[in-house]
């Protein structure tokens, strides 16, 4: 039986500052960047203090490619001491433009209800559900099903947006991957991959582009028996 957790960083299309330090009590300003685009998006944050310091994810919600990000770590100086401190507590700052989040990076709660395995012979069906919680006032704005292989490699092999409609992007398992409903919902975009292969073994990933909490997902590892 095998299980694979591996992570590796895609190419980077979100320019953002690696680190931005300040003092207590400062204003900070944070940039972004999204280069093919021409777009930048400054963002402020005023009366700095010791729990604001942390990742600031800076998110574009494309399509079809799904989501890109870019991630900025606050450093807080504190007299001669350089100090970079953790928060638990999570701060959402919503940008004027359409489509880009900008949020502090915390413990956020499971909004994406998946399968955390799924085990199938070769050359099975196997269906992969997924499921947003507690949509409440959360508008969900697509959705983008990603592999990553057992080499950490992450691909998107599908994805359903409400007005542009279902892509199936070049990937391992184009052609034998389809949403089980002819017309998608956001709300429960399952899909199903046919005749299932060792190649096919690895970490699937639901994910949404939300507003405005930015993105959400969960993870189902896929089990190939012998």
């Amino acid at each position: 039986m095998l299980r694979f957790f591996l992570c590796r960083a895609l190419a980077q299309k979100v320019k953002v500052e690696p680190e931005v330090v300040a003092y207590p009590g400062q204003t900070v300003i944070l940039p972004c960047q999204f280069p093919d685009k021409g777009q930048t998006q400054l963002t402020q944050i005023t009366d700095i203090a010791l729990t604001d310091v942390g990742n600031y994810i800076c998110a574009y919600a494309t399509y079809p490619t799904g989501n890109e990000k870019g991630v900025t770590s606050l450093i807080l100086l504190v007299g001669r001491n350089r100090a970079l401190l953790w928060s638990l507590s999570s701060a959402v700052y919503i940008s004027p433009s359409p489509g880009l989040f900008l949020f502090h990076d915390g413990v956020l709660a499971q909004k994406v209800k998946v399968e955390p395995e799924v085990v199938a012979y070769p050359g099975q069906t196997v269906i992969l559900h997924c499921q947003f919680l507690d949509k409440g006032q959360t508008q969900l704005t697509q959705v983008s099903w990603i592999l990553e292989n057992s080499s950490g490699t992450r691909t998107v092999i599908a994805v359903f947006h409400p007005t542009f409609g279902v892509i199936y992007p070049a990937s391992p398992v184009q052609g034998r991957v389809s949403f089980t409903l002819e017309t998608p919902s956001l709300e429960n975009p399952t899909i199903q991959i046919t005749d299932i292969a060792l190649t096919d073994v690895g970490n699937y990933i639901c994910e949404y582009a939300t507003y405005p909490t930015g993105n959400e997902k969960g993870v189902t590892s896929l089990i190939l028996l012998d």
